[in-house]
């Protein structure tokens, strides 16, 4: 029955469950005020996090104008732009104008084989080899190939040369019994075709190759160059050294000797910066002594060309600067532990055997031919000396003073003179001569500190000018950065603490009435504000002098010096003379002109403000303006290490001032003005003190803590409540049935007795 009656009003009719509710409510009203009072807390919380924001990056604002190179920036301005010159101008640089006259440019020293021997490198081809099997430059591929009409297909690789040849000799492409004979000459290892024609008989000129053509054989052998009409021949020597497969196997003219088990070594360099380049014939590949070389700190890049089969060794910097190799076991000042072993040099056409014993009495000058070697005996064997011809067939015998000579050291590998880089040389500003190894001058060079240039694209025996002057935009953007920060801040701390009118109606903000938020607006204004006392240390003050000395001695002559200089009169009253060390003292001293003698004076000290740069604060605003824009731009350009000083001055503690004879602090206004917002934000742990910002937030947690607790009361009170009512009406219903239950029982009584 008691469940029934959880029914509301089944008993008595009346639907009691609202008005519970409805009392609930009226007594939720207190608890409803705290939510909102939380959500004011929460925007509170919010606006702070703005606030902080806000703060923080008027931080970083002022931090910018802390940049020691802001106001000693320098730009450049070339007089031609297509001059092909590219200077640059680094922070406090020498201000002017330049001229650069271009005398000449750096190359790289570069030692070639080429300029040492005229012959081969590698050895010939063999053409009893298979076509695949051909050192060749270019391997050979299947296909088909067409000379003077006529086509042949290489239908497999494993088919020798010289079979290869034979199908091809004798082509008679007009069938009139007139061939065309292809041979290859080992003496020049190159294929030659004798086509029989005169140079002057175009109609029968021998054509080769066909746009139908499938293998490359034509390409391959090299026949496709610039030929004479009665004999086609290769334009280059086809045998190649293979750069895949071991050195001793790789096709080198010569067999490798002086190796220790195929061991060998040589050095890039002398003496303890040489550097040591390690090889074995049997397992090391051209390529990968050319990549050991080049990954080295040498300093050098070599190659090897296949096609004009010739190997090269290029400084990687310009400049007149040589390049020695060896792989001598004697010659290195070191050759205790710089000792070469093997031929690899001397098989690239690079150094000097390692023993030269042909003399050059002994010989024939006539049979001589490029890249010989021999040894000039002197009656001191101790004297004698080695030499390498530079041309066939030389008229000169080996002498110092012969171009068709050079003197070499067995085992060792120098610059010949004609292979010597170039330095760059130029004038600046008609001065003299101007080196660099380099296409770049810098201070170390030419001397004028902060400045460089790079004249590699501009063309010798022309000139290119260039100016350097202040750049003050980077300054100027700064601090007008700074004055957007710090006025959007002091706006939104405005909008904080504001009250508002809109008519009749009268509103407050989030913060008004907050003293702390109300006082952050003024503070910030008197952080930037600054100091109005001069500090004599500090570059933000100036002392009114119109010419500082380094000394002057007790009789003034230095003074009477510059009064006569200077042809100072009458007129003059008043010029006034900063003296650094006074008659020896150590100590500062002013003199002022007073139209005939000099008179010891004592300074009038101000200090650079705002003011004195174009900024200000306006009427009753505690926001900053530009207030004369020109002011700003001449005083960056005038006095940048006034500006400078007035932002950002490093803070110098406990320092002695002249003007006030005390000791005293003084600082940037950008630095004060950051300590204020961090003192604000974060307070100072070390003294235990909290910032207003986290202490703002420390109060609001705390009161939502309390206001959570208040709810959480009155959540159970509610609870409670709400139970004891409804049990208040339940026990109703409960006698209200009893009632009910009572009354008919009596009815039915009453009922009975009338039968």
């Amino acid at each position: 029955m008691g469940s029934d009656l959880r029914l509301t009003g089944l008993a008595s009719g009346m639907d009691w469950q609202p008005i519970v509710d409805k009392l609930i409510e009226l007594e939720a009203i207190p608890k409803q005020r705290l939510e909102k009072e939380k959500e004011e807390n929460a925007a509170k919380v919010s606006d702070l996090g703005t606030l902080k924001s806000q703060l923080t990056t008027l931080q970083s604002a002022a931090s910018a104008l802390q940049n020691d190179s802001l106001f000693n920036s320098r730009k450049v301005t070339l007089g031609d732009a297509s001059s092909g010159l590219n200077a640059m101008a680094a922070v406090g640089a020498l201000t002017g104008d330049f001229k650069v006259e271009v005398e000449s440019l750096a190359s790289q020293t570069e030692i070639s084989s080429r300029n040492r021997t005229s012959a081969k490198l590698s050895a010939g081809i063999d053409t009893s080899d298979k076509l695949s099997d051909l050192p060749l430059h270019t391997k050979i591929t299947t296909g088909t190939f067409t000379i003077a009409g006529r086509t042949f297909n290489i239908s497999s690789l494993d088919m020798s040369l010289d079979d290869l040849l034979t199908q091809i000799n004798g082509v008679d492409p007009e069938s009139d019994s007139v061939g065309i004979p292809i041979t290859y000459d080992p003496a020049k290892d190159k294929l030659v075709l004798d086509t029989g024609t005169l140079p002057n008989d175009s109609q029968n000129l021998t054509v080769l190759g066909s746009s139908t053509d499938t293998s490359n054989f034509l390409q391959a052998f090299k026949l496709l160059g610039n030929n004479s009409e009665s004999s086609i021949e290769s334009t280059h020597p086809l045998g190649s050294i293979n750069m895949t497969v071991s050195l001793a196997s790789a096709n080198f003219a010569s067999a490798f000797t002086g190796l220790a088990s195929g061991l060998g070594n040589f050095f890039i360099g002398e003496g303890e910066g040489a550097v040591r380049i390690d090889y074995d014939v049997n397992n090391d590949t051209l390529a990968d002594v050319i990549d050991r070389v080049n990954d080295s700190d040498a300093n050098v890049h070599m190659y090897y060309d296949p096609v004009g089969g010739r190997f090269v060794v290029r400084n990687k910097e310009h400049g007149a600067i040589g390049i020695v190799m060896h792989e001598s076991q004697t010659w290195d000042t070191i050759s205790s532990a710089n000792k070469g072993n093997g031929n690899f040099l001397q098989l690239a056409g690079l150094a000097a055997p390692a023993d030269i014993s042909q003399s050059y009495a002994d010989l024939d000058p006539t049979t001589i031919v490029k890249g010989d070697f021999v040894e000039l005996v002197d009656a001191d064997p101790s004297k004698n000396t080695f030499w390498q011809a530079l041309t066939d067939n030389p008229a000169t015998s080996p002498t110092p003073n012969s171009s068709e000579w050079i003197q070499v050291i067995e085992g060792v590998a120098r610059t010949i003179p004609s292979e010597l880089g170039q330095n760059s040389s130029i004038r600046i500003n008609d001065g003299d001569s101007i080196f660099s190894t380099s296409t770049n001058f810098t201070s170390s060079e030419h001397g004028y500190e902060g400045i460089s240039f790079d004249i590699a694209r501009v063309s010798i025996g022309t000139t290119a000018t260039f100016s350097v002057s202040k750049d003050i935009s980077t300054a100027k953007g700064a601090i007008d950065k700074f004055v957007e920060e710090f006025n959007d801040a002091q706006d939104y701390i405005a909008s904080l603490t504001r009250v508002n009118h809109s008519g009749d109606d009268v509103s407050s903000s989030r913060f008004t009435g907050n003293q702390e938020i109300n006082r952050l607006a003024s503070e910030l204004r008197r952080a930037v504000f600054g100091h109005s006392a001069a500090h004599s240390e500090s570059m933000a003050t100036s002392d009114s002098a119109n010419l500082t000395i380094s000394a002057n001695d007790a009789s003034n002559t230095e003074l009477i010096n510059i009064s006569t200089q200077m042809n100072l009169g009458s007129a003059d009253d008043g010029y006034i003379v900063k003296v650094l060390n006074q008659d020896s003292t150590g100590t500062s001293a002013y003199f002022e002109w007073d139209g005939t003698n000099w008179q010891e004076t004592t300074p009038t000290f101000s200090v650079f403000r705002l003011a004195n740069i174009g900024l200000d604060f306006g009427i009753s605003s505690n926001n900053l303006k530009v207030s004369n824009a020109s002011l700003l731009m001449e005083e960056l350009n005038k006095n940048p290490e006034k500006v400078q000083a007035l932002f950002a001055e490093v803070p110098v503690e406990d320092a002695y001032d002249s003007i006030s004879k005390t000791n005293r602090s003084f600082e940037g206004i950008t630095y004060t003005l950051n300590d204020f917002i961090d003192n604000f934000i974060k307070g100072d742990e070390d003294l235990g003190y909290k910032g207003a910002y986290q202490a703002f937030l420390d109060s609001i947690d705390g009161r939502n803590d309390r206001i959570d607790e208040k709810i959480e009361s009155i959540d159970k009170y509610l609870e409670s409540r709400e139970r004891i009512l409804s049990e208040g009406f339940m026990r109703m219903e409960e006698m209200q049935s009893k009632m009910d239950s009572q009354m008919q029982t009596l009815q039915n009584s009453f009922n009975n007795n009338k039968k």
